[in-house]
C-alpha cells in the first residue's frame, strides 16, 4: 500500500469517499482499459519501465490520452477526445479522462508522502 493510501486510511471519512470514487471509476470502464490508463500514467512518471502496449486502435487512443495527462495535459487535442468518443462514447471518454487524472493525482500524492 502506498504511503498516501496508508495516511488516508487514518481518516476514515476521507478514505470512504476515496474508495467510493475509485469504485465509480472502476465500474465505468472495463478492467483492461483501466489498467492501461494506470500503467501509462505510471510510466510517464517513471514508475514503469516500459509504456503500455495497445492491442487495438481504441486502446491506442486511450494510451495517447493517458500519456498526455500527467505532464502535457494542455496538449490534449479535440482530435484525441473525438477518437476516444468514437471508440468509447462520450461518457466513456469522460471516464477515461477522469481515470487518467485520478491516477496522476495518486502518483503525485504518493510522491509527496514519500518526500517527508
Amino acid at each position: 500500500m502506498s504511503d498516501f493510501l496508508a495516511e488516508l486510511r487514518e481518516h476514515s471519512h476521507l478514505a470512504d469517499h476515496y474508495e467510493r470514487f475509485l469504485e465509480q471509476i472502476s465500474a465505468s470502464l472495463d478492467a483492461r482499459t483501466l489498467n492501461l490508463v494506470q500503467h501509462q500514467v505510471a510510466w510517464v512518471h517513471g514508475l514503469e519501465e516500459n509504456p503500455a502496449t495497445a492491442a487495438t486502435e481504441a486502446e491506442s487512443s486511450v494510451l495517447a490520452l493517458a500519456e498526455h495527462i500527467p505532464l502535457a495535459y494542455r496538449e490534449v487535442s479535440d482530435a484525441m477526445i473525438s477518437d476516444l468518443e468514437q471508440h468509447y462514447g462520450a461518457s466513456g471518454a469522460v471516464s477515461i479522462l477522469v481515470a487518467a487524472a485520478f491516477f496522476d493525482v495518486n502518483v503525485r500524492l504518493d510522491r509527496a508522502a514519500h518526500a517527508d
